[in-house]
């Protein structure tokens, strides 16, 4: 496959990843907002918006999120398949800038359920008992970026990821 086929390729897969990422992660916060946020919101003596005008809150909650990392690992796959261009094997010294990009999508997934809701004047039930910031670091920094930029990244820095190389024994 040629450097241009590849890079689309990989473009591709980071949306697609993203996407399923983003339906993992709303399907698994409704549940927790029967389980744990619901139940405490009603302990706390909050008044708990109907549950289709919550899941409406939260479908774009994500969506906004999803798209936040999958800007993210779409710069990192742009980034390796063409700024960051060597002929060598060196990709574990750009680490620092993968990391970097994986630093800025977890604060970001933590702080931005909270400013989101204060942005639009939403109900706190979407932040209650930080159940959704720890849902958006599992699901997007973890599964999304992490596991994501794994499969998307240039062959020169395939092993820039940490522990790429367990993926990647016997290329």
């Amino acid at each position: 496959m040629d450097s241009k086929t590849e890079t689309f390729v990989h473009l591709g897969m980071a949306i697609v990843i993203m996407l399923v990422i983003s339906v993992a992660a709303y399907f698994a916060g409704c549940k927790m907002a029967e389980m744990f946020i619901l139940t405490d919101a009603q302990a706390l003596g909050i008044k708990i918006p109907a549950r289709p005008d919550w899941e409406v809150q939260y479908r774009y909650l994500v969506l906004n999120m999803g798209i936040i990392a999958g800007i993210i690992l779409i710069i990192w796959t742009i980034l390796t398949h063409c700024v960051l261009r060597t002929s060598d094997s060196a990709g574990i010294s750009k680490r620092w800038i993968w990391a970097l990009l994986g630093i800025i999508l977890a604060v970001i997934c933590v702080f931005f359920p909270g400013i989101y809701v204060e942005a639009n004047h939403l109900s706190g039930l979407l932040v209650i008992d930080n159940s959704i910031p720890l849902l958006f670091l599992v699901c997007y920094c973890l599964a999304g970026y992490w596991g994501g930029s794994i499969f998307v990244t240039s062959e020169t820095y395939k092993y820039t990821p940490l522990f790429a190389g367990f993926f990647h024994t016997g290329d």
